[in-house]
């Protein structure tokens, strides 16, 4: 959808008045000479329909609805991220509470979080334990949560994405 100027035009358009109804099927000319007799601006909707279809209305007011609805799209695509929160082996109960607690915040705004425990050197000898203290993690999250795969057992060590339920 734009606002033509100096392009070649279709020698008839469908047009459209400020109500969304259909004016009349006429050409590019009377359609250019409606819009600055009723003082609106002609912009064009679709150009691939046979006829074209052009509107009446102000060009300004266009372009911020067009800019206000790419806005509100961008912020529903920021809602679908992802966060993620690092548990190292050594962490200590009261840490561990504390990000059980963000994560519970990020899963109240609808937001996947990956859960990754780091074992480093001699730590990955006791994968049992760090795979216990990795449970007793999830077991902290306040709030229902729904895992999307297994706990997955990594080389470096374990890793699970979880959403709200």
């Amino acid at each position: 959808m734009f606002k033509p100027t100096n392009i070649n035009h279709p020698e008839t358009v469908r047009l459209i008045g400020t109500d969304d109804k259909q004016i009349a099927v006429m050409s590019y000319a009377e359609a250019q000479k409606k819009a600055e007799a009723d003082g609106y601006d002609l912009i064009e909707v679709s150009s691939k329909a046979v006829p074209p279809i052009y509107k009446l209305g102000d060009y300004g007011k266009f372009l911020y609805q067009k800019a206000k609805e790419l806005k509100k799209q961008q912020a529903k695509q920021k809602g679908d991220e992802s966060k993620t929160i690092k548990i190292s082996f050594m962490e200590g109960v009261h840490d561990m509470e504390i990000k059980a607690k963000k994560a519970g915040e990020f899963l109240a705004d609808n937001k996947k979080v990956d859960l990754l425990m780091i074992l480093r050197a001699r730590e990955k000898a006791h994968r049992d334990l760090a795979g216990q203290k990795f449970e007793s993690f999830l077991k902290m999250i306040p709030g229902g949560y729904q895992s999307l795969s297994e706990t997955k057992s990594t080389p470096g060590g374990f890793f699970i994405t979880i959403k709200k339920s």
